[in-house]
C-alpha cells in the first residue's frame, strides 16, 4: 500500500482556470461607441477608433505594415454610403487615409482628426 505523505507538494494540475470573459459594454474595446451612436456612422466610427488605437500603439517602423492593401479603398466607400453628419466627414476621411498610408500620416493630423470627432461627439 502506498504511503501518503502530507507534507509533499500536489502533483501539477493538468488545467488551469480562466477568468471570465468581459461582460457588458466593454466586451469589446470600444463597443460603447456602437451604443452611443446608431447604424453606419458609429460602425465607422467604431472601426476609425480601432484602427487609431492600433497604428497608435505600433511603433512607426511597423506601421507601414498595419492595414490590409485595398483597406483604405473599402473605408472610403463605407464612408460614401454611411453619409455621415458633414462636420465629422473631414475627420472620417483623415482617418480613412490612415488606412492606405499609415507611415506618412503625422501623429498631429490623427490627434486632430480625434479631436474632431470628440467635438462633433458632444
Amino acid at each position: 500500500m502506498p504511503s501518503f505523505d502530507s507534507t509533499a507538494a500536489p502533483p501539477p494540475r493538468a488545467f488551469r482556470v480562466l477568468a471570465l470573459p468581459p461582460s457588458g459594454p466593454d466586451l469589446l474595446e470600444g463597443a460603447a461607441v456602437l451604443a452611443e451612436v446608431p447604424g453606419d456612422t458609429g460602425v465607422l466610427l467604431f472601426q476609425s477608433l480601432r484602427n487609431v488605437t492600433l497604428w497608435s500603439a505600433a511603433g512607426r517602423e511597423e506601421r507601414a505594415a498595419l492595414f490590409a492593401p485595398g483597406a483604405e479603398a473599402r473605408r472610403r466607400a463605407a464612408l460614401e454610403s454611411a453619409a455621415p453628419d458633414e462636420a465629422l466627414r473631414p475627420a472620417l476621411e483623415t482617418l480613412a487615409r490612415l488606412l492606405g498610408a499609415p507611415a506618412a500620416v503625422r501623429a498631429a493630423e490623427v490627434a486632430d482628426a480625434c479631436e474632431q470627432v470628440a467635438r462633433w461627439a458632444e
